[in-house]
C-alpha cells in the first residue's frame, strides 16, 4: 500500500511539474523597469498601463499560440537599483526582453547587465545619443527621434519662430547623463545662431529626484536680464515646480520641454499659471491623428482598458506593445521564443523596416530627423493650444 502511495505521489509530482513547465512555455514574459514610486511615478504607471493594454489586445486576438505577460519592477528612477532588478527578472522571472524601460541614466547603468545576458531593449523611454553609441546598441530596438533631434527642432523654433536670441536663453537641467547629453545638443544647435561657448548659457542644475527649484528661481531673479526662454531638460515634477514658482513672482518666459516630460500631466498641474509651453513629441498628436494605430489605441481603451483618461505616455507603452506584436507575427512559432530567438526576430524585423517608413507613426518630411517630431504649444494665459508640425505664426504673435 505504501509503495502504491509512493508511486502515485511521484506521478502526481511529475504531472504538476509538467503542467508548470507547459504554463511557462505558453507565456512570453517581458520586463519593465521605471519609477512606480517617487516624484516621477506617474510616468512609470502610465507606461505600464499602455503596455498591458497592448498585450491585452494581442492576447485576446489569439493570433499567437502563447500569451504575453509584463513583469514591472520599480527602480524609482535610481540608476543603482536598475541592474539588480533586471538580473532578478532574467534569473527568476525568465523574461525574454525589456520593454519601455525608463530613463537615460538608469539604462546606462544597466549596460553591463544587458550585455551579459544579451537582453533586447525594446522602445526604451530615452532619446539619448549615448545609447546609440554604446556597446549595447545592437540590443536596442526603437523607432523614435533622439534628444539631439528634438533639441535641434526646439532651438530652431525658439530662435527663428519666437525670435528669441541665444543670449536670452537659460537651461534648467537634471545633473546626470540625460541632462548633460541633451545640454550638449542644445549648445550645438545654438552655435548656428551665433552662440559662443557652453558656459555663456545660464545653466541651472538640480539633482535627479530632488529638484531645487527655489535655488534656480533665486539665480534667475538675480540676473541683470531675465531669460525669455528656459529649456527644461527635466522630469515633469521638476518642470512643474520651477514654472509654478516663477509664475508666483510674475516671471513667465517661454518654456521649452522635451518628450521625456509627461506633457499632459505637466499641463494639468499648471492650469493656475500663465505659462507658455513649447514641447516636442515623438508620437503623433493623439486627438488629431488619423493613424490607424492611434484609432485602435482609443478603441482598445474602451474594450480592454480601465483608464479614465489617456496620455502620451500610455500611448508610448501601447505602441511598444504593438511593435512586439508586429515582430512576433512575422514568423509565428508553435512555442514562445527564447531570449536569443526573440533577439533574432527583432533583428530580422528591424532589417525589413530599414527601407520603409515607420509603421508606427504618420509619415512626415522633417529635414532635421530620421524620425518624425511633432510640436505642441500651450498658452495657458490666453487659453490657446496647437499640436502639429509647424506652429501657426498668428498663435506665436498672440503669445508674445
Amino acid at each position: 500500500m505504501r509503495q502504491r502511495h509512493a508511486v502515485l505521489s511521484t506521478l502526481l509530482l511529475g504531472l504538476l511539474c509538467l503542467l508548470s513547465f507547459n504554463s511557462r512555455a505558453e507565456e512570453l514574459r517581458f520586463g519593465f523597469t521605471g519609477p512606480l514610486t517617487g516624484p516621477s511615478a506617474k510616468i512609470g504607471a502610465e507606461l505600464v498601463q499602455g503596455i498591458e493594454l497592448g498585450f491585452s489586445r494581442i492576447n485576446a486576438s489569439k493570433q499567437l499560440p502563447y500569451s504575453l505577460k509584463l513583469i514591472a519592477k520599480d527602480d524609482g528612477y535610481e540608476p543603482k537599483l536598475t541592474p539588480p532588478l533586471i538580473r532578478s527578472m532574467v534569473e527568476q522571472d525568465n523574461i525574454a526582453g525589456l520593454i519601455s524601460s525608463v530613463g537615460t541614466p538608469t539604462i546606462v547603468s544597466a549596460t553591463p547587465t544587458l550585455k551579459k545576458y544579451q537582453i533586447p531593449l525594446i522602445f526604451p523611454i530615452s532619446g539619448s545619443s549615448a545609447l546609440k553609441h554604446s556597446d549595447i546598441r545592437q540590443l536596442i530596438f526603437t523607432e523614435r527621434a533622439s534628444y539631439h533631434d528634438e533639441a535641434t527642432l526646439l532651438v530652431k523654433t525658439v530662435v527663428e519662430k519666437f525670435g528669441i536670441a541665444p543670449s536670452d536663453i537659460a537651461v534648467y537641467l537634471q545633473k546626470d547623463s540625460y541632462g548633460e547629453g541633451t545640454l550638449r545638443s542644445i549648445n550645438e544647435a545654438l552655435q548656428s545662431y551665433g552662440h559662443g561657448k557652453a558656459h555663456d548659457l545660464l545653466q541651472l542644475y538640480y539633482d535627479r529626484n530632488h529638484p531645487a527649484a527655489e535655488d534656480a528661481v533665486a539665480k534667475i531673479l538675480s540676473q541683470p536680464k531675465q531669460p525669455k526662454a528656459i529649456f527644461l531638460i527635466s522630469t515633469y515634477p521638476a518642470a512643474a515646480e520651477l514654472i509654478s514658482l516663477l509664475d508666483q513672482v510674475g516671471v513667465s518666459p517661454l518654456f521649452a520641454t522635451f518628450s521625456f516630460v509627461s506633457h499632459d500631466t505637466l499641463i494639468a498641474e499648471l492650469q493656475h499659471t500663465q505659462a507658455k509651453l513649447l514641447s516636442t513629441l515623438v508620437r503623433p498628436c493623439m486627438e488629431q491623428s488619423q493613424s490607424p494605430l492611434i484609432q485602435e489605441f482609443f478603441a482598445d481603451v474602451l474594450e480592454y482598458g480601465n483608464l479614465e483618461t489617456t496620455s502620451p505616455m500610455e500611448l508610448e507603452g501601447y505602441l511598444a506593445a504593438r511593435y512586439v506584436e508586429a515582430v512576433l507575427l512575422q514568423r509565428v512559432t508553435s512555442t514562445a521564443p527564447s531570449r536569443s530567438e526573440l533577439l533574432d526576430l527583432l533583428r530580422a524585423y528591424q532589417e525589413s523596416q530599414l527601407a520603409a517608413t515607420s509603421a508606427l507613426v504618420i509619415p512626415q518630411e522633417l529635414e532635421h530627423s530620421q524620425y518624425p517630431i511633432w510640436l505642441e504649444f500651450k498658452d495657458l494665459k490666453n487659453k490657446q493650444s496647437y499640436c502639429g508640425s509647424a506652429i501657426p505664426s498668428e498663435l506665436i504673435r498672440g503669445s508674445l
